[in-house]
């Protein structure tokens, strides 16, 4: 039915997203510790205001 290489298009039921967080300074995935505390010093700020 399909000739060569050629796959079939199949289309899942649901789809997944995956996001990545970046420590940017040492161009590496940040740690959730990072994360964390990134939330919580921007929460911080916000309050102030």
């Amino acid at each position: 039915m399909y000739g060569g290489k050629e796959r079939p298009l199949v289309i899942p039921f649901y789809s997944s997203f995956t996001f990545q967080i970046w420590n940017r300074k040492e161009g590496r995935k940040a740690t959730m510790k990072e994360i964390i505390q990134y939330v919580i010093g921007q929460l911080k700020i916000h309050k102030r205001k």
